[in-house]
Formats: structure tokens, C-alpha cells, sequence
């Protein structure tokens, strides 16, 4: 076959018995037409299929290059196909406008494979010639690696509508939200006819996730300085982040403070040391080492805060198993905890757009050198109130069966104002029980836990009705449980795992006000946390036959299965207090 086509392409440079010749930009080239309605649906239908191109000698391609149209007759006569980024777009359109799928598929595994030389091109030749699977790799290295990409000459040749297109993504991945608004000045002082987009182009940068110190360098640039609406959108965000102790930011939804970045998991321990002396049990500053933070996606291999998020690390020592910890709109957590110093009550909040931590009031909870462990806290949907369920109150130096405790405490911290309030004692205090916020009925459920001394029904549940003011006893569970971890889904709570449980999975019925065991089904883990995502449950670490365990198990209560994830968290992790978070680290 080979030498067949080498023949033709031989006869074709001597110009021996050519029939046809194809016109484009001015410039002819001869072929023959057996040749190419052999390799073509176009030619073919062109020359057999009545058109009166079928009996003209020369043929004016007006829609293609002449370089793209030699290269397609060259590669018809088996000339090996040479595809750079210099040709490309000009073969794919010769290639699509004459059908010849093999060479529009050769190029799309060249697009593919060399998706990091040029992203940007690479996407608007995917969308211009429907190559949809190209232009979705494109598009994700571009969001993935937008601040090294943006610096090619393809980013600044960009349309302002693919510009557009990329800052006012939510997956636009930048380590600082400067680096957007920088590569959005770099673009348009490329060519001065694009000034008057600037208010277009840059009400996309989210002003108010940048820093106040940059924000005092960005309002005295020209482009900035010189343009009314521009000015008034880097003054806005001056203004926005002025406000250091601005109560309301997690409750407000402002598109221009959301940060940029991937869902990831975020996970906090606190490690412990020794804490069993030969006088009983004892908690000192001794005993317990830094806190590791961990941040991960469960599609990419990230795993430890580094960089910029070094410094979370640094947020504090606290007392192990004190630690409760809260999401809110996926750009805030707030964590609840107890000194390791001190052993006063501590409130911190962490803003992901920043990677900052501020300190909020404490919990009113009469300290007196007491540490508050195994505590639960739960949130309502779109609320401003956190519930914090008080756990076991440990001394400083405590005898572990006499100085210790159970707390009643049910605690509300309003989010706006900053502070708490004191709400009715639950009937019964334990400590590791687990907590949920329903939203259809307003109320939070407590379930389980261990009550000091260790006697009692620990198959208890409580639910607080918030309109009401009041708690109300429910059901017992049936199983006893405590170190276990519950999630909502669809107003049913499901407890998995704790102890005394014997794995056992069951759920309670908020409607019907029942608990159900899921028979069949077993996850015997100890002291794991549950995260809700995508209407399944992510249980994460936690000891499983008494060694700890990275593993992720996920839980889907429609099929009532429990898959091993592929993803593990970074290391074996007993009592990990996790939340989703949206975070540009996911790099």
C-alpha cells in the first residue's frame, strides 16, 4: 500500500496525470481526484455528487489557508503528518472542512498530550472545531495552573469573553486573588483599544478576597486610580476588610469575597503524648504536641497545608479531643476548643479566602482550670447560630475516676453579634455523644454518648426545640453508643460506628420519630468523623479493630452500601474533627 500511495505522490510532483487543482490564498496545488475522494467525504461528494465543481479543472478553496490545504494533500498521499503549534489551527480547519477525521483526530492527541505548552489556544481551537474532551482538559489545566499559564503570549491574545470566562469561575485556582486582578491588568494594557472593557473585565475579580494591604497598593495604580468604577470596586473592598472584627462576613454571600479554589477536606488533630501517670489521669502542657491541620481534595493528590497555609499550623495548642469544629458556606470554620496553656474556653475563625485565623469570644463555660472534652456542635442551614453541646469537664490535674465530670451545657453563638447565650440544660450530660441540626423541624438532635459514672442508658436521644426553647426526649437508639459519628440526609440521622455498638448502622426517622437498624451492614470504627457530601456520608479515620485508620469509608444510605474510597486521609488519625471547605491550596 505503502508504495502504491509513494507512487501517487510521485506522479503528482512530476505533474503526471493530475486532473484537478485546488486554489487557496492566490497559491495552486494539483492532485488527483480518485486520490482524494478516496480519503475525503467532501471531495468525494464534491466530484460525484453532481456539483459543478465535478467537471472544473481548478477548484477555489476559499474557506482554508494554503499551507493547511498542502498539508492535508500531503498527508492523503501517506506524507507524514508534522502537526506544531504554528500549523495547527490551519490543519483543522482544512481537516474539518473536508472531513478527513483521522487527521482531526491526530490533532486532538496532539492538543491533548501537549496541553501545558499552550492551554489557552488550545481551548478556543477546541471550541471553535467541537472538540469537546480537548477543550475540557484545557480548560481544567488552565484553572489548575492559571497563574503560571496566564504568563504565555497566548493568555494576553485571549478574547475578552474567554477572559471573562475564566475569572468569574469559582474553580480559577490562585494562591492569592491579586494574582487574578494582575493577570486581568496584564491583558488589558496589551493593547489600549481593550481599556474599555476594564470595568467589565474587572468587576470579575473578587476585590474583597484580597487582602487590605495589597488593596492599598492595587487603588493607586493608573488603571484603577483613573477609572470611576474601578476605583469604587477596590474601595468597597477597602472598606469590606477594614472591618477586622466584621461579625456578619460568614453570613454574607457576596460573590466578590467567595474564594476560588476546589472543595477539599479539611481536617485538624490534635496529638497527644503520654497521658497516664502513676497518680491517675493528668493533663499538662507536657503532654501534648502541635496541632496538624490537613487539607485535602478527594480527586487530587494534596495532602498538607504548605506555603502561605503553613502558618494554620501556628493557630494554638489545645487540650486532645476538645476540639469541635463547624463549616460555614464552605468559607469559614469555626472552631471551638480549650487552651492547652491556660485551659480557658477558646473561639477562633478561620477565613478561607485569606487562610486566616481571627479570635472570636469564648464559650461561657466557667473554665476554672477545666478543660471541655468530647463536646458536639451542630448548625442549621442558611442560620447565623452555632450550637455547642458541652461535653466532659476535666481539671488540670485530675484523679480520671473522681475529678471528671459530664457538662448539661447547651450553648448558642450567635455569629453576627459575637456572642452567647446560655440555653436550657439538657436532661442528661455526657460526653462523645453526637449532634445534627434539622432544619425541617428546627431542632437539634443529640444522640448517644457517655454519661459519668459510666452507668446509665447511653442509648439515649434528645432533641432541643428551638421555638419552643425546650428539650424533648425521643426514642432511644438500639444500640448504646459513644465515639460515634452521625449525618442527615433527607430527615434521617444515621449513627454508624462507637462503641458498645458492635458496628451496627441505624437511623432515626424524623417523621416518624423511630429508629431503624440497617441489617446486614457493619462498620465497626471507633472515634471517626462523618462529613455529608453528595447525599452520602465520608467516614473518616477513626480506630478500626483497635488500630487507627486513614481510611475513608463512604456510605450511600440509598443502596445501603459502605465502599472503601480510593483517597485515605494523610495518616492513621483517631478523634479527627473535619469539615468541607472550599480552599485555593487545592493546587
Amino acid at each position: 500500500m505503502y508504495e502504491i500511495l509513494k507512487g501517487l505522490s510521485d506522479l503528482r510532483e512530476e505533474g503526471t496525470l493530475c486532473d484537478i487543482e485546488l486554489q487557496a490564498e492566490g497559491k495552486t496545488i494539483s492532485a488527483h481526484r480518485v486520490v482524494l475522494a478516496s480519503v475525503s467525504p467532501y471531495f468525494k461528494a464534491l466530484f460525484t455528487g453532481g456539483f459543478k465543481e465535478a467537471n472544473q479543472k481548478v477548484i477555489n478553496l476559499k474557506e482554508v489557508s494554503f499551507n493547511g490545504l498542502k498539508t492535508i494533500i500531503d498527508c492523503c498521499y501517506s506524507i507524514p503528518l508534522d502537526i506544531n503549534t504554528d500549523n495547527l489551527s490551519d490543519i483543522l480547519a482544512t481537516a474539518t472542512m473536508v472531513q478527513i477525521n483521522d487527521i482531526v483526530d491526530h490533532c486532538s492527541d496532539f492538543m491533548s498530550d501537549n496541553v501545558a505548552e499552550t492551554p489557552f489556544l488550545f481551548a478556543e481551537l477546541a471550541e471553535k472545531f467541537s472538540l469537546h474532551d480537548v477543550r475540557q482538559k484545557a480548560i481544567e489545566y488552565i484553572f489548575r495552573y492559571f497563574y503560571d499559564a496566564r504568563k504565555g503570549e497566548n493568555f494576553k491574545k485571549l478574547s475578552k469573553d474567554a477572559l471573562i470566562e475564566y475569572l468569574s469561575h469559582d474553580a480559577l485556582e490562585v494562591r492569592q486573588e491579586s494574582h487574578a486582578f494582575y493577570a486581568a491588568k496584564d491583558w488589558l494594557e496589551y493593547d489600549p483599544e481593550r481599556m474599555k472593557y476594564a470595568e467589565e473585565v474587572l468587576s470579575h475579580v473578587r476585590f474583597h478576597a484580597i487582602d487590605i494591604y495589597k488593596l492599598a497598593k492595587i487603588v493607586e495604580i493608573n488603571l484603577i486610580e483613573d477609572n470611576k468604577f474601578c476605583r469604587s470596586l477596590v474601595r468597597e473592598a477597602l472598606v469590606y476588610n477594614s472591618k477586622e472584627l466584621d461579625f456578619a462576613k460568614p453570613m454574607n454571600n457576596d460573590e466578590r469575597a467567595r474564594p476560588r479554589g476546589r472543595e477539599g477536606i479539611f481536617v485538624f488533630e490534635s496529638l497527644e503524648g503520654s497521658n497516664v501517670k502513676e497518680d491517675g489521669w493528668k493533663s499538662s502542657s507536657q503532654s501534648f504536641k502541635d496541632n496538624n491541620i490537613y487539607l485535602f481534595s478527594l480527586d487530587r493528590d494534596v495532602d498538607r497545608f504548605s506555603g502561605p497555609f503553613g502558618r494554620l499550623s501556628r493557630v494554638g495548642k489545645f487540650v486532645r479531643n476538645s476540639i469541635s469544629m463547624m463549616e460555614v458556606n464552605k468559607s469559614f470554620l469555626f472552631l471551638f476548643a480549650t487552651d492547652n496553656e491556660t485551659f480557658e474556653p477558646v473561639t477562633m475563625r478561620f477565613e478561607s479566602s485569606k487562610s486566616e485565623w481571627m479570635s472570636l469570644k469564648p464559650a461561657p463555660i466557667p473554665y476554672d482550670r477545666q478543660a471541655v472534652v468530647g463536646s458536639s456542635i451542630a448548625m442549621f442551614h442558611d442560620e447565623i447560630d452555632l450550637y455547642l453541646i458541652s461535653g466532659m469537664l476535666v481539671s488540670e490535674h485530675s484523679d480520671f475516676q473522681v475529678d471528671m465530670k459530664c457538662s448539661k451545657k447547651l450553648l448558642r453563638y450567635e455569629i453576627v453579634s459575637n456572642e452567647w447565650e446560655v440555653m436550657p440544660d439538657i436532661p442528661t450530660g455526657s460526653y462523645y455523644s453526637a449532634a445534627v441540626a434539622c432544619s425541617s423541624n428546627e431542632c437539634i438532635y443529640v444522640c448517644g454518648g457517655s454519661a459519668l459514672p459510666h452507668t446509665g442508658d447511653n442509648r439515649r436521644t434528645f432533641a432541643f426545640d428551638t421555638n419552643a426553647n425546650m428539650w424533648l426526649s425521643k426514642p432511644p437508639m438500639k444500640y448504646g453508643r459513644h465515639a460515634h459519628c452521625v449525618g442527615l440526609i433527607q430527615d434521617k440521622i444515621y449513627a454508624v460506628g462507637g462503641y458498645q455498638a458492635e458496628g451496627r448502622i441505624e437511623f432515626y426517622d424524623i417523621v416518624l420519630e423511630q429508629w431503624t437498624e440497617l441489617e446486614d451492614l457493619v462498620v465497626n470504627v471507633i472515634g471517626s468523623c462523618a462529613i455529608v457530601k453528595d447525599d452520602t456520608i465520608l467516614i473518616l479515620g477513626g480506630k478500626a479493630n483497635n488500630e487507627r485508620t486513614s481510611d475513608i469509608l463512604v456510605f450511600n444510605p440509598q443502596d445501603q452500601k459502605v465502599t472503601l474510597h480510593e483517597k485515605s486521609l494523610p495518616k492513621p488519625m483517631w478523634c479527627p474533627v473535619g469539615a468541607l471547605i472550599i480552599s485555593r491550596a487545592l493546587h
